[in-house]
């Protein structure tokens, strides 16, 4: 702790790691599902599949996830109990956040695609153009093209030079 009570950069680091374990281990089971299950631990990738199984994956741990968060939710009602409700500004442990997303793929997707391809993922809201994206790319891209935030936050930044 700093001198006036405020926590440092490496304590809330240290408290947010702590807090993620517990999410990264069970969101690497809910990945371990999906390629075990449908990809026969993916050895049925190939350079055509892959994007479809990177898809599948991510898309079955944000499911599963939010199952486990329903029934754990159900289960503290009916003891009684409220349900665990996260902090304002996180650490989060009942949502997923896109660092979540991003920490699946790089342990459980990247390491079967990766000797296949690199640029995975379409934009949903690019009709025509059909150019593959990385993780980040695509989520890049995203805000830039399809979101306001990026713009306003230049916008802000030539305010303020």
């Amino acid at each position: 702790m700093s001198f006036q009570g405020e926590k440092t950069r490496e304590e809330i680091d240290a408290e947010w790691d702590d807090i993620q374990g517990p999410v990264r281990l069970k969101i690497l089971k809910f990945a371990d599902e999906a390629i075990k299950g449908d990809w026969d631990e993916g050895d049925k990738v190939t350079k055509v599949n892959a994007p479809a199984f990177a898809a599948d994956v991510l898309l079955h741990v944000r499911k599963r996830f939010y199952m486990e968060v329903e029934k754990d939710a159900k289960e503290a009602r009916a003891a009684g109990r409220k349900p665990i409700v996260d902090p304002f500004g996180g650490p989060f442990t009942q949502k997923l956040s896109l660092e979540n997303m991003k920490y699946v793929f790089d342990v459980k997707v990247k390491p079967i695609t990766s000797k296949f391809r690199n640029d995975l993922f379409l934009c949903p809201s690019c009709d025509a153009n059909m150019k593959f994206f990385g993780f980040e790319g695509v989520i890049q891209h995203y805000a830039a093209k399809h979101t306001t935030i990026l713009s306003r936050r230049r916008r802000r930044h030539r305010e303020l030079n």
